[in-house]
């Protein structure tokens, strides 16, 4: 058991939930936003699985500042023109990280709707969108404003020492996601189904092992991919030749 282990060989443990509680802690106390700090809502675990020793379960709204953007008026020219703020929509989200965005916005367009800038390595999850889009999640890796079909993660502090876990347990949990939508023909996600999202949190040192197992793993897949493209190039560039040489007087008259 990790705990016992950690007291054999003298080092301290520090389980999910007291990991949670500093998380708690150091948000209250580093709270900056207008009006009376909120507490986040604990999931409700009465349905959910028992977890190993030294873990808890989350809500998302417990780990990170959840919200959202919006899309300025199209007919304000002034919000888009000359726009240098990046303006994500829930399109970008079919890629693991955001480096760029297709449109921009005004600091005007910011100061005068509901548009928000988010820092850099805050995730987003896609909360309506076509296709396959609903439920996707990405890292931005810019400073970037969204549209109100991404919910944004924003993870800082202690918080975001858990924030590649976070990513993780919503990529790997795309399909569950999904199946939270409500609506009629296109169902969509919200901020409420985001922000009660129940996590299963282990201990720091745990996270980090469960990383480093799933990036070994997704180095494997990467290596057999990039083996499957280069066979895959090279069976193009045979058929190609292949079919050069069918129409070729060569073949011809060999067949004449």
């Amino acid at each position: 058991m990790p705990e016992a282990a950690a007291r054999r060989d003298g080092r301290g443990y520090e389980t999910g939930a007291q990991l949670l509680q500093r998380i708690l802690e150091t948000r209250r106390s580093q709270w900056k936003g207008k009006g009376k700090y909120k507490e986040p809502a604990a999931p409700d675990a009465t349905n959910l699985p028992e977890l190993p020793e030294g873990w808890v379960w989350a809500s998302v709204e417990q780990l990170g500042d959840v919200g959202t953007g919006a899309t300025p008026l199209r007919s304000r020219r002034d919000y888009y023109e000359g726009g240098k703020i990046p303006w994500v929509t829930s399109g970008a989200l079919n890629e693991e990280f955001v480096s760029a965005a297709n449109e921009y916005i005004t600091d005007l367009a910011v100061e005068e709707t509901n548009a928000k800038v988010f820092p850099a390595h805050t995730l987003l999850v896609a909360m309506y969108g076509e296709g396959k889009t609903r439920g996707k999640v990405s890292e931005l890796l810019i400073d970037a404003a969204t549209n109100q079909a991404c919910a944004a993660i924003v993870m800082e502090g202690l918080s975001e020492r858990a924030r590649e876990f976070t990513k993780l347990f919503f990529l790997k949990n795309y399909d569950d996601i999904r199946r939270l939508s409500s609506g009629g023909v296109q169902p969509n996600l919200n901020l409420s189904h985001i922000k009660a999202t129940a996590i299963p949190f282990p201990p720091l040192a745990e996270q980090h092992s469960i990383i480093a197992e799933i990036d070994r793993r997704l180095s494997l897949v990467r290596e057999v991919e990039a083996q499957v493209d280069a066979n895959y190039t090279r069976a193009e560039r045979l058929r190609q030749s292949i079919l050069k040489t069918a129409f070729s007087a060569d073949l011809v008259a060999c067949h004449g």
